[in-house]
């Protein structure tokens, strides 16, 4: 929390501005992460800790610039190895790796975590019909909700300096030098789901259109 609030405001709107009328990110990372997201037609957000102003509030830590990817346009491999958001955040032990494909997630592969992972996902693929059954959602909506539990629903890019990845996900997802994917709801609501969990992705090269962001970890703007 105790950071230069100016640099960090300073550093997302240099990322929003790269974001902004993009057509394409690209993350890849020496553990096997290669993935393409299009952007196109969707507008960044930036978690940037300005509460100069009265009545304004937001996370803490806060460190981020995210956008919600195009449906349907996500394609490649990612591997996590920072942390995932499930009932509750864990530290990866052993990498998840995913296979993405037109914005879903296909297949996932590993160890405990993964296999976590996918229950996790599968979970929330059946809740919507039980809901259904109780009356609590109609099936159309459960049809939406079980569908987008695959959904590339977030990229997020970590801009504090001082965070660091400790099994809290508000925190982890802030910390410099690594991006974030979330599967399930995106922040455009126009893919629901019951779920939106995070996994880090440490020391990631990111391109903008083909312009250099970071390099294995390293901000280069």
């Amino acid at each position: 929390v105790p950071i230069d609030y100016a640099e960090l405001r300073n550093n997302c709107a240099k990322v929003s501005q790269l974001m902004k009328d993009a057509k394409e990110i690209r993350v890849e990372t020496a553990l096997g992460t290669d993935i393409s997201v299009s952007i196109k037609g969707r507008k960044p957000k930036a978690d940037d800790g300005d509460f100069r102003t009265r009545g304004k509030g937001g996370n803490l830590p806060s460190g981020e610039v995210y956008i919600s990817p195009e449906l349907g346009a996500s394609n490649g491999t990612l591997v996590f190895d920072g942390s995932i958001t499930l009932e509750k955040t864990l530290v990866i032990k052993e990498p998840i790796k995913l296979q993405v494909k037109d914005g879903f997630v296909t297949k996932i592969d590993g160890k405990n975590e993964a296999k976590k992972l996918s229950k996790y996902i599968e979970e929330a693929e059946k809740k919507p019909f039980e809901m259904v059954e109780k009356g609590e959602l109609n099936d159309i909506k459960a049809k939406e909700y079980s569908k987008n539990a695959r959904n590339i629903g977030e990229l997020g890019i970590g801009l504090n300096p001082k965070a660091k990845i400790v099994g809290n996900v508000l925190e982890d997802e802030k910390v410099l030098g690594t991006v974030h994917f979330a599967i399930g709801s995106n922040y455009d609501q126009d893919a629901l789901a019951l779920i939106h969990s995070d996994g880090i992705i440490k020391k990631p090269t990111v391109t903008i259109d083909g312009k250099a962001l970071m390099k294995q970890g390293k901000i280069i703007i």
